[in-house]
Formats: structure tokens, C-alpha cells, sequence
């Protein structure tokens, strides 16, 4: 309990700590937890900067049989275990994993389902997918490789062939503790369109859409499912 406070005074201090950290105090206190759902439209507006790679780094797209019989196994092994799901389940539903990796070292990695997908954050939902749209989950980076613009430059890469494939609308959910991965969303031009709590006691969830889940233009659905099913 002590280091989870030390961890969260010292987050407080860092830009965007002090929302953060009433977020956390809200889970702490009212037992209520919050997400939220960010979106943006493409094709996004994409520096030389967003996607340059140095030497020896490379950008990777698996979503198919062969993608997954071209890449070593370890490699494969690596993004699943910060996946949620093995990657070979990932891509047996439709859906892919992209990243950025240095030989078979992966620096930072991003989940995009299309069509239909599962959360059990903060509570287990069905996430129906429109045509035109792709959900993204499980953003990680490396620790060690924190703070560096992986992410960003991950998510200019994966923006960049999406827009290409027709789509038209991005969107993802994340915790609203998760300063990280929220500043990186904002980065990259993505807006804050609703918010999702969960009240614990009475287990129940509301999704509150703000202003700009219309002017996005966003149809994803998040319908709670009953956990057992899964």
C-alpha cells in the first residue's frame, strides 16, 4: 500500500499526474472506475518525424498465417505475453498486431480488432466494430524504452496503413490512470469522446459520450457481457 502511494505522489507531480490521481482516488474511496474511449478520424496528419525508424528498428505488421510463419517464434512468444491473447488467436479473429522491434526485441506493440472484440476493462464487454473503424487495445512499450516517442511513432505507422486499407475512424479505450498512454493519444491527434465508469459495488457500468463521439462521427458499441461466457 505504501509503495502504491509513493507511486501515485509520484505520478501526481508529472503533467497530467494530478487528474490521474483522482481517477485513482476515486477507485481508492468510491470504488468507482473510470475509462476513456479516444478516437480519431484518418488519414491523420503524419510528420517524416512520426515515422522515421533509426538503424536496425522496424516496423512489423502481423495479421495472417504467413505474417506469423515470417517472423521467428520467440518474437511471437514476446508479443503475446503483453497481448492480452496469443497473437495467433489475435489474428485467427481478424484482427492484428503491429509493432516496433530491433531483431527480435520488441519495443513497443499496439492490438487493432476489427469487426467484433473483447475487454474485461473494467468489466467484460462485447466491443462491436462498424465497418470503417478499428478498435485498438493493449498499447505497451518496453519500460526501459519509455518516453522515447515509440508509441507515437507505432501509432503514425499503424494510422498510415489503416487509412490506406479504407479505414476511416480509429478508437480505443484506456484506463483514465494511465497518463502514459493517454498523453500519446493526444500526441497523435486523438480526441477524449466518452468516458466509462464502473461502479463496483452494484456492478454496473455507464458510458457518458461527450460532443465529440458525434463530430467523430463514431458507431462502436460497448455491450457488457456476462464473464462467465468467456
Amino acid at each position: 500500500m505504501i509503495a502504491e502511494l509513493s507511486e501515485r505522489l509520484q505520478l501526481a507531480r508529472g503533467r497530467g499526474g494530478r487528474a490521474a490521481t483522482a481517477y485513482w482516488l476515486a477507485k481508492r474511496l468510491l470504488q468507482v472506475e473510470t475509462y476513456k474511449f479516444s478516437a480519431t478520424t484518418l488519414p491523420a496528419a503524419v510528420t517524416p518525424a512520426d515515422t522515421t525508424l533509426p538503424t536496425g528498428y522496424e516496423f512489423i505488421c502481423i495479421g495472417s498465417e504467413a505474417d506469423l510463419a515470417r517472423y521467428a517464434p520467440a518474437l511471437i512468444d514476446a508479443l503475446s505475453s503483453n497481448n492480452g491473447v496469443s497473437v495467433e488467436d489475435t489474428v485467427a479473429k481478424g484482427g492484428r498486431i503491429y509493432a516496433i522491434v530491433c531483431g527480435e526485441r520488441v519495443i513497443t506493440q499496439q492490438r487493432v480488432e476489427f469487426g467484433r472484440s473483447y475487454t474485461g476493462s473494467p468489466y467484460p464487454m462485447d466491443i462491436y466494430v462498424p465497418p470503417g473503424e478499428a478498435f485498438f487495445s493493449y498499447l505497451y512499450t518496453q519500460p526501459s524504452e519509455r518516453g522515447n516517442g515509440w508509441a507515437r511513432r507505432l501509432t503514425a505507422h499503424i494510422t498510415s496503413q489503416l487509412a490506406e486499407n479504407g479505414i476511416v475512424r480509429c478508437i480505443s479505450h484506456t484506463r483514465a490512470t494511465n497518463v502514459g498512454s493517454l498523453a500519446t493519444r493526444k500526441r497523435c491527434g486523438w480526441k477524449v469522446v466518452a468516458h466509462l465508469y464502473y461502479f463496483k459495488p452494484g456492478k454496473r457500468g455507464y458510458l457518458r459520450r461527450l460532443s465529440a463521439w458525434k463530430d467523430i462521427g463514431c458507431q462502436l458499441k460497448a455491450v457488457p457481457v456476462n464473464s462467465a461466457k468467456k
